[in-house]
């Protein structure tokens, strides 16, 4: 929860300058479901309501906040996949290098007397 904004927000919260907290998707405020109920609690204490334009959900329900955790589940699911493409696109990246015209890995082999070690790997 290291975003500025939110941090702002949080902080009105808790002066009492805010009673109602809308936005677009459930995601755009966090995507951590851990994070998400420290701020649901917040919201609780401070007798905040809190509206997703494009979900239907009542966070005073049980129904409601079931309904809101399966939601989060989902988007921190999402949050874990994008960062192990992003990951795999770096090893990818790495491997990429070693890979020869074929598209095979090119296993490094040491050089031959006379032969540079640059040519030898190719050779």
């Amino acid at each position: 929860m290291e975003r500025p904004a939110l941090q702002r927000l949080l902080t009105s919260i808790r002066n009492g300058l805010i009673d109602v907290v809308v936005v677009y998707k459930v995601d755009r405020l966090t995507r951590a479901r851990v994070d998400f109920a420290r701020i649901v609690e917040l919201f609780d204490a401070r007798g905040v309501s809190f509206v997703a334009v494009t979900q239907q959900f009542n966070t005073l329900t049980s129904m409601g906040r079931l309904t809101l955790n399966v939601l989060l589940s989902f988007a921190q699911f999402e949050r874990e996949v994008i960062g192990e493409r992003i990951r795999d696109q770096v090893v990818a990246g790495t491997v990429r290098q070693d890979v020869g015209r074929a598209g095979v890995i090119v296993p490094f082999r040491t050089a031959s007397p006379g032969m540079s070690p640059l040519r030898s790997r190719f050779a």
